[in-house]
């Protein structure tokens, strides 16, 4: 869960920056792993989990445990935005203001394609052990995990270090970018354990659409999958944004402490 550090830091950051979230997952997904105002401050949190917070956004990363809290007002309290989906399901004040589906973009010919090649590839991969829901469907994008997300919390860390060790995850990433070249699909390495795939531009970058260019003077963002080919990577090194590279919710609480020093 989040920690009672993060929790705390978080309620001395409202008080200088407005706060969002951006995530790959669905709303309730979301609301579960973290369980505005005219300012020309704005703090936008990317999930998997991030934070977005600043003088514009800014993301930061939360550890992978559900929390156990009041979760919609917790959300309403700190987070004037929450763009599910990677902003393709967007909601401002808890109402939904944005929302559009995958299948109805590139059609469940293509869809089907790419979910029979992804069930056929991972039969074939050879695991410690396998769990279940090995394709997520989501409104915006297909949710590729070669595990299954009912993996328990140490079955998740272990797959971690094997992916770490093998490339798992980017060598399949490899195989579905060869398979499927020219359908307007992008294909990102998500979270922990999984792969997404959703239609070109529907990255993070598009919960921006959402975010006039003169609603905040700046947009920080601080997420962990930075690199080329991770889902952070393109509102990372959006122009709209300063992106930053967080390793862990303690670092993004000294790059929080650093950018916006407590006021006495």
């Amino acid at each position: 869960p989040i920690s009672d550090a993060m929790k705390h830091r978080l309620e001395s950051l409202k008080e200088q920056v407005s706060i969002g979230i951006v995530g790959g997952s669905d709303y309730c997904k979301i609301k579960e792993q973290l369980g505005g105002d005219d300012s020309e401050h704005f703090v936008l949190v990317t999930l998997n989990l991030q934070y977005l917070t600043t003088k514009g956004w800014f993301v930061v990363e939360f550890d992978h445990h559900p929390a156990v809290i009041d979760l919609v007002s917790f959300f309403c309290k700190f987070y004037e935005y929450v763009f599910a989906e990677n902003g393709v399901v967007g909601y401002r004040n808890c109402n939904l203001i944005s929302s559009e589906n995958i299948s109805k973009c590139i059609g469940d010919d293509n869809l089907q394609k790419v979910i029979n090649f992804a069930l056929k590839y991972m039969s074939g991969l050879q695991l410690p052990r396998k769990r279940g829901t090995f394709i997520e469907f989501r409104s915006s994008m297909l949710n590729i995990c070669p595990i299954g997300r009912s993996c328990s919390y140490d079955e998740r860390l272990e797959f971690v270090e094997l992916d770490k060790a093998q490339n798992i995850r980017l060598t399949f990433l490899d195989a579905l970018r060869k398979e499927f070249p020219d359908i307007g699909l992008q294909f990102a390495i998500g979270g922990q354990i999984s792969i997404d795939v959703f239609p070109l531009g529907w990255d993070k970058t598009y919960c921006l659409r959402h975010i006039s260019s003169n609603e905040f003077d700046k947009i920080h963002f601080f997420g962990d999958k930075t690199q080329p080919g991770g889902n952070d990577h393109e509102i990372f090194s959006s122009e709209r944004t300063i992106g930053h590279t967080v390793t862990c919710p303690d670092d993004t609480i000294a790059q929080l402490n650093h950018l916006f020093p407590n006021e006495k």
